[in-house]
Formats: C-alpha cells, structure tokens, sequence
C-alpha cells in the first residue's frame, strides 16, 4: 500500500512533520507536553512517533476507548492495559505496590474497596523509574472522575521527577481545563513546547 492514513509509528513513514516530532523528542524531558491540533491531522502519528523516537520507557492510554459514562473501573481498567504493556521494565515496582495484582502478563489495579489505589499514589510508585505517561485524546476525561486524573497530574508534575506526561487532544479548552496548568502547548505550528 502506498499511503496508509492510519497512525504512524516509524519516522520514516511519517511524512512532513519532522519538526513536530523533532520538538517533541527534543522536550521528552519536561513534565506535561499537550500536543493540539484540529482532528485527523496527525497528532497521533507525531505523538507515536516522537516516542519511539526518544527511546525511552512508556504507556500508552488511547481514552476513546471510555464509554461516554465511564466509571472509576472503566478508568482503571485503561491504566491495567497501558501498565501489562509495559510489564516487564515495570514489574520491581508494581509487585510491591497494595492496590496491584499480578496476574501472568497483566497487571489489576484495585479501584475500590479496601485496598483502593489512587491515581495520585499509583504515579508516585511509577515514580521509582523513568516512564512517559502519554495519553491519547485526553479531551475524553470528562465527568466527576475526571477531577481524579487533573489532581493526580498536578501533583506528579510538582512532585514526580522521573514521569513525563504527554497529554494530546483535538479540543484545546478542555484539555487546559484537564491540567489546570499555564502551559504552551505543541500545536502543529512552529511553537515550541515549554511548562
């Protein structure tokens, strides 16, 4: 197939936004990185391939895959995917961790009950290692547990050195709204990220 307009993952199929991913891999450093831009325009493909790029540990959380109504399980259940991902550099840390079970390949967080594990606790032990926390089209993070994740974030980026979070979205105000933050933002433009 000649052209393929799904996401890309390698620089080589990317076409025309080297200096996007280039920004990217250069800030991979910085605590939050937003990458906007309007729908379909590739910011998935920089986003995937900024990563690869940067040769560094991460997950991955794509929240189209929330129901409109999520709940605090369905959220979690996300963040089991992204982590069984990424098992193998990650498993010293999550093994001690009371809220996660290990199951196999797969990794369960408690989301409620007596061994509930906050999003905010859950960083701080991720925090033991190096990893980017990227999550796709975070404008989906709406609703009553939406104010779990901007508090777990605001607290990871003052207080966890070693997470990054690359949060990317279509819609700029709701994004900014999720992190509560004075940011710059990697729009597909020539803007540069920064805090």
């Amino acid at each position: 197939m000649l052209f393929d307009e799904r996401p890309k993952e390698r620089k080589e199929d990317l076409f025309d936004r080297e200096k996007e991913v280039s920004a990217l891999v250069r800030n991979i450093r910085r605590p939050l990185i937003v990458i906007t831009g309007v729908r379909r325009i590739g910011k998935t493909s920089v986003l995937l391939v900024g990563l690869n790029e940067a040769k560094e540990n991460f997950i991955l959380i794509d929240f189209r895959k929330l129901k409109e109504n999520y709940g605090r399980k369905d959220l979690y259940s996300l963040f089991s995917s992204a982590l069984s991902s990424k098992l193998g550099y990650l498993q010293d840390v999550l093994k001690k961790v009371k809220g996660i079970g290990i199951m196999g390949n797969y990794v369960e967080i408690k989301w409620g009950g007596r061994n509930y594990l906050s999003l905010t606790d859950l960083f701080d032990k991720l925090n033991e290692k190096r990893l980017i926390i990227a999550m796709d089209e975070a404008q989906k993070l709406r609703g009553p547990i939406s104010k779990e994740v901007k508090e777990a974030i605001a607290h990871a980026y003052d207080y966890d050195r070693n997470l990054t979070f690359i949060l990317t979205g279509s819609e700029v105000g709701l994004l900014h709204e999720l992190i509560d933050v004075e940011i710059k933002t990697l729009p597909f433009s020539e803007d540069t990220i920064s805090k």
